[in-house]
């Protein structure tokens, strides 16, 4: 499993309780050692939460951002886009 899920608490209950590093460095792993992309992305209050994913290997991490701090949530494996149904 990825090395950064290692230290990983899963739906950690504070922010500042998962492991967190500045932005840029987070981000840039995720994309090229991961090969993940942002598919999911939403703001609350001060902070934008994302999900990033690989379509092929199926991983996935989600992270919250609160100015150059990004944090990582949770990770795992199997993910799969759930598109909504088409209005007939």
């Amino acid at each position: 499993m990825k090395s950064i899920a290692a230290l990983l608490f899963l739906a950690a209950p504070a922010f500042a309780e998962a492991p967190c590093g500045p932005t840029d460095q987070v981000f840039q792993k995720l994309a090229v050692e991961y090969g993940e992309e942002i598919v999911v992305t939403g703001t609350v209050q001060d902070t934008r939460m994302a999900v990033w994913a690989n379509q092929e290997t199926q991983t996935w991490t989600a992270t919250m951002t609160r100015g150059d701090l990004t944090c990582i949530q949770a990770a795992g494996v199997g993910f799969a886009a759930i598109l909504p149904k088409p209005n007939l």
